[in-house]
Parts: C-alpha cells; structure tokens; sequence
C-alpha cells in the first residue's frame, strides 16, 4: 500500500482553504490549550485571513498572554485512523 499523502496548511494559508483544520495553541504561564475551528473563524472573520493573522491576534482568555505554542490539527483522521498536526513556529 502506498503512503497516505496529504496537504499541509501552513501560516501563509488562508483559513478559508483550511477550513477541515483546527488552530491550537497553548498558553504557557497559564498552561491552557483552547483550539478553535478555521471553518467558524473563516465564517466569522473573512476566509482570507491568513493562520498567520489569526496567530498573531491569539491572547489567553485567563491571563492576556500570547501563546508559546499553537499547531494546526486536522479534524479528520486519514485512512491511518490518527489525525494530521503542523506545528506553527511562533
């Protein structure tokens, strides 16, 4: 059987053709990860945006901290049965 081969989003990607992914990050004094869904933000802040953009405007609800890390996740799992992740440089 052949490699599963898949597309991989990345910062430059707008969230509306990345809409099947999720965002999480995590905060670090606050050790909290929140993920969010790129289709509701591309729904409620423009499929243009870009993952950089939305990274860049992250903040902790708790404490107000940016993020150390965030990573995209996909929301379905491969014919491997695990789900695809793309660690953002921060």
């Amino acid at each position: 059987m052949a490699p599963e081969t898949f597309w991989r989003p990345g910062l430059a990607t707008p969230i509306g053709a990345a809409r099947e992914w999720c965002l999480q990050a995590k905060c670090g004094p606050c050790d909290r990860v929140t993920a969010y869904r790129l289709a509701e933000l591309a729904d409620v802040h423009g499929a243009r945006l870009t993952v950089s953009e939305i990274v860049s405007r992250l903040r902790c609800k708790l404490c107000q901290a940016e993020p150390t890390t965030a990573e995209l996740v996909s929301e379905n799992a491969g014919r491997s049965g695990h789900f695809k992740t793309v660690p953002l440089p921060i």
